[in-house]
């Protein structure tokens, strides 16, 4: 016969609690991110980008952060490089010896009808510190990696490439990766 203890009664409702908080702060966040905030002028370039609601700048220069989902925003201004020339180098083997493996390669425009390449690629970032699950009726604790995926975004001119990193849980997907493709596309320079 299955002994239920008290103890383990109390953990169940714990975690269902912290499920539940969770679920309603991911919703929140959902609007929150959904909503684009005022063109943000990136710190030692000429490139403007309307970042979503609630990313705020991170310690280094031009990244940006939201710290709710772990997301971040990075813009680069690289000068004496087309853009064609420096994605033209960026193959799935090449990738590969990044650590990162190509999910698709698309070619877009910008709102300002600017020609640009976006890649995502996926990789795993290393937990940490470790998580309190339940293995065999009792808490232990796991190191467990987190899955993630980066829209690579490179727009510019002959003289110019301008580069967007987006990085986002895949476990958030489905919130993120909409709010932070129209972040990208909405790129001045």
């Amino acid at each position: 016969m299955y002994k239920f203890s008290f103890i383990k009664l109390k953990i169940i409702t714990f975690i269902s609690v912290i499920f539940l908080a969770s679920n309603a702060f991911s919703q929140e966040n959902k609007d929150n991110l959904n909503q684009q905030g005022e063109f943000v002028l990136v710190p030692n370039t000429d490139i403007k980008i309307a970042l979503p609601e609630n990313f705020e700048p991170l310690n280094q220069e031009n990244v940006f952060i939201h710290k709710g989902s772990s997301s971040t925003l990075q813009v680069l201004e690289i000068q004496g490089t087309s853009y064609s020339v420096f994605t033209k180098e960026l193959t799935g083997e090449y990738f590969k010896t990044q650590g990162l493996e190509l999910i698709s390669q698309e070619n877009v425009k910008t709102k300002d009808n600017k020609e640009g390449t976006m890649f995502i690629v996926s990789f795993m970032a290393k937990a940490n510190s470790p998580s309190t699950v339940i293995v065999d009726d009792s808490l232990t604790s796991v190191q467990k990696d987190v899955a993630f995926e980066r829209i690579m975004f490179f727009t510019g001119d002959q003289d110019k490439t301008v580069w967007i990193n987006a990085n986002y849980p895949v476990v958030a997907k489905d919130l993120l990766f909409d709010v932070l493709k129209k972040s990208i596309l909405s790129v001045q320079f």
